[in-house]
């Protein structure tokens, strides 16, 4: 029969041989851990490529409605002032919250720049969807998302003023009246709600009495230019009874004039019969860099576009809204000898055309109301002009650059929480093990001590109160450098958040 074991000897051996292999585990485990957490620290910190695809679509419209979309793609984001535009072919996908497509369309190359077109909305599509936009920049496929919600009265675009100096903005003075026993009013408007520097530019005038007669005058920056010419694109938009009053006497007026100064002003005069009985001033809109259009009608009636001849062969940027509603975005080039028609059904109405010389500068675009009635009564006709000094700014742009920033900085918050963990953890198991080794050290030398001391028949050593402390703080001392070591690194993989995106 196997004899038992003596306290403090055999057990502590048993102890010391069945343990180690779990040091040896954590010794191998924890290093290799704390080097894969913080090369996945680094590799999930990485920035996505430098390559961007910027898409502007709405984010509400009715059902079966169409929607504007316009997309530009940027190459040189990881590259300081090397950032460059690039022509890409650019597909949207109309997708429900299941991920199923349920319309697509592939915009067409912009004659300005980036992509455009439009995307049929399907007339069982309702609630939230999304929008999902795709690239391929320079062997590099770039992905934008972006929400669209579909409902009954979506919410329009309301025009906004444009981005311009004090003295460039429209500013209506009161009228100021001559005779007090005349109680007309009279109106001022420009064509397309600015005057462009250097170009020709269309200013009315409107009185409502009309028995009166109306006359403009300049008094700031503009150089009168007599009567326009049958060719001018502004009579090709006077309906029959605008067109009879402007070349009439009454009540409607006309300064056809070239703007050759920062801001204008101009005035005007109502007269019965000889007598002047009132007058008004008017600050003129200056947009520098706009396209001067009109909406006419073509051969068969339907709207189209018509530019002076000093743009010709330029490419301008047309954007078509339908009661503060993007529908179409689209690009031509210049031709004034023609009518460039617009892409709306025949019997569209409520709609406005924006035209600008870049493809995301709205807020200096001119803008213009088409007509639904060509002889429409003089106040209507008026109106329209008047409604134009404001313009509808197009969506925000989405980018997809912005939105893999987002998920990099996501993705690498989570790694560094697990890389926090691990670095925790393995202070944990490290500290242990000093633990463990330092106790069954102490163990193993004091039963040699006590069996060296039973072979001698001699009293067991006392280990001195000195040599106890001095074991005690070296243990404590490699506890402290471990955690110290460790608490470092996790304060580095936290703060790491403020430099990495």
């Amino acid at each position: 029969m196997a004899e038992k074991p003596k306290d403090g000897e055999d057990v502590d051996a048993a102890e010391m041989t069945s343990r180690p292999w779990t040091e040896r585990l954590v010794i191998v485990v924890v290093p290799v851990a704390v080097c894969l957490a913080t090369y996945a620290l680094f590799v999930a910190g990485a920035p996505p490529e430098g390559v961007d695809l910027k898409l502007r679509a709405p984010s509400g419209v009715e059902p079966m409605a169409r929607i504007g979309l316009r997309a530009l793609s940027l190459t040189g984001l990881d590259t300081p002032g090397n950032v460059e535009t690039h022509r890409a072919r650019v597909e949207v996908e109309l997708r429900d919250p299941g991920g199923t497509s349920r319309a697509r369309t592939t915009l067409t190359a912009s004659r300005v720049d980036g992509a455009e077109g439009h995307l049929e909305v399907p007339t069982d599509v309702r609630g939230a969807l999304t929008l999902a936009a795709t690239a391929e920049i320079e062997r590099t496929r770039a992905r934008v998302v972006v929400p669209l919600e579909v409902r009954a009265n979506a919410p329009a675009v309301l025009p906004v003023p444009r981005k311009s100096l004090a003295l460039q903005r429209v500013e209506r003075f009161p009228m100021e009246r001559v005779s007090p026993t005349w109680h007309g009013g009279v109106r001022i408007a420009m064509l397309h709600g600015g005057c462009i520097p250097d170009l020709e530019c269309d200013v009315f005038a409107l009185s409502s009495d009309p028995k009166s007669r109306v006359e403009l005058v300049p008094r700031m920056g503009l150089d009168p230019l007599g009567a326009p010419p049958e060719a001018a694109p502004v009579r090709h938009m006077l309906g029959p009874l605008a067109r009879a009053e402007v070349d009439g006497s009454a009540p409607l007026a006309l300064l056809h004039a070239r703007l050759y100064g920062p801001e204008a002003e101009v005035e005007a005069r109502v007269f019965l019969g000889d007598t002047l009985v009132a007058t008004r001033v008017m600050r003129l809109a200056v947009v520098p860099g706009g396209i001067p259009f009109v909406v006419a009608a073509g051969a068969d009636a339907a709207p189209c576009l018509r530019f002076p001849a000093a743009l010709r062969g330029k490419a301008v940027v047309v954007d078509i809204f339908e009661a503060g509603h993007w529908r179409d975005a689209s690009s031509i080039v210049v031709d004034p000898a023609t009518c460039a028609p617009l892409a709306v059904k025949a019997d569209t109405r409520d709609l406005t055309v924006q035209v600008s010389a870049e493809v995301f500068d709205a807020e200096m675009s001119l803008r213009a109301v088409v007509p639904h009635e060509l002889d429409a009564p003089l106040d209507v006709w008026f109106d329209r002009l008047d409604s134009t000094v404001d313009v509808l700014p197009l969506p925000e742009g989405v980018g997809s650059y912005a939105q893999a920033a987002e998920r990099v900085r996501e993705r690498h918050e989570a790694v560094r929480t697990a890389a926090f963990l691990v670095y925790v953890l393995g202070a944990i198991l490290a500290c242990l093990v000093i633990v463990a080794r330092s106790l069954r050290a102490s163990r193993e030398a004091r039963s040699l001590l006590e069996r060296a001391a039973d072979a001698s028949n001699s009293p067991a050593p006392v280990t001195s109160a000195r040599h106890r402390v001095l074991a005690v703080l070296s243990l404590v001392v490699v506890l402290f450098a471990v955690v110290l070591g460790f608490a470092v690194g996790a304060i580095l993989v936290m703060l790491q958040g403020a430099v990495l995106p």
